[in-house]
C-alpha cells in the first residue's frame, strides 16, 4: 500500500505550491527526478532536477541528470549545455564527457563527439566505452578501417564487450570481409548466447555469401530468443536491403 502511494506523493510535491515544498532539500528533489526518469516522466523529472539545482547550483550530479533527461526529450543543445556545466563542476568526470559525445553524435557532429571521447580517454585511458563510441562515430563517418581499430582497442580493454564485437562485425561486413565479420558475431554470441542482434547480423552476413541454410539457422536462433523483437530487426534489415 505504501509503495503505491510513493509515486502519488512525488507528483504532489512536484506540483504543490512553494510553501509546501520549502522543506524539501536538493537531495530530495534529485531523488524525485531520478524516480520520474525511471518511469519516463521526463517533464516532471526535469522540473525536479531544476529545483534541485536551484537549491544547490554546484551539484554536478544534478546537472548531469538534467542533461540526460534533456537528451531523452530530444533537446540536444540544452543537453550539451547541461553536460558542459556538469563537466565544469566535475572536470574529471569521464562518463559525463562520453554522454556529451553521445549527444553530439546524435546530432551527427561526429568530429566534435570524437573530441569529447578523447578527453574522456585522457582522464581514463582504460575506458573501453570511450573507444567503443569513437568506433561508432568513425563508422558513421565511413572511416571503416579507423573504426575497426577503435573497436579493437575497446575489445582489448574489455574482451567481454559484446557490443564492440557486434559493431566490429558490422563494419567488417560492410567492407566485404564476411568471414571475419561472422567470426566477430560468433564472439559476441559466445559472450551472450541470447544476443539477438548478433544472430541477425550473422544471418545477414551468411546470406551475403550465399550460405542460405546457415543464414536461416541464425535467424531461427534469434526467433527462438524473442520472436517479436527478432522479427522487428529482420524486417528493418529487409527494408534497408531493398
Amino acid at each position: 500500500m505504501i509503495s503505491r502511494l510513493i509515486p502519488i506523493c512525488i507528483v504532489f510535491f512536484v506540483l504543490c505550491p512553494v510553501t509546501v515544498s520549502q522543506g524539501i532539500t536538493s537531495e530530495h528533489w534529485l531523488k524525485m527526478g531520478e524516480e520520474f526518469t525511471q518511469i519516463d516522466s521526463y517533464k516532471e523529472a526535469l522540473n525536479a532536477f531544476n529545483k534541485s539545482i536551484e537549491l544547490d547550483p554546484k551539484s554536478a550530479i544534478a546537472w548531469d541528470d538534467k542533461a540526460k533527461v534533456l537528451q531523452k526529450m530530444g533537446m540536444n543543445n540544452d543537453s550539451i549545455k547541461a553536460y558542459d556545466k556538469a563537466i565544469e563542476l566535475a572536470p574529471k568526470s569521464a562518463l559525463a564527457l562520453i554522454d556529451k559525445g553521445n549527444v553530439l553524435q546524435d546530432m551527427e557532429l561526429y568530429n566534435e563527439s570524437i573530441k569529447a571521447y578523447n578527453k574522456a580517454i585522457e582522464i581514463d585511458p582504460r575506458l573501453a566505452l570511450a573507444w567503443f563510441n569513437i568506433g561508432r562515430a568513425l563508422q558513421s563517418m565511413g572511416s571503416y578501417n579507423e573504426s575497426i581499430k577503435a573497436y579493437d582497442k575497446a575489445i582489448i580493454l574489455d574482451p567481454g564487450f559484446k557490443f564492440a564485437w557486434n559493431n566490429k562485425g558490422k563494419v567488417l561486413q560492410d567492407i566485404g570481409l564476411y568471414n571475419e565479420s561472422i567470426n566477430a558475431y560468433d564472439r559476441a554470441i559466445q559472450i551472450d548466447s541470447r544476443f539477438i542482434l548478433a544472430f541477425i547480423n550473422k544471418g545477414d552476413a551468411l546470406r551475403d555469401i550465399g550460405a542460405y541454410n546457415d543464414s536461416i539457422k541464425a535467424f531461427d536462433q534469434a526467433l527462438r530468443i524473442d520472436q517479436r523483437l527478432a522479427l522487428a530487426w529482420i524486417n528493418v534489415g529487409n527494408t534497408l536491403n531493398q
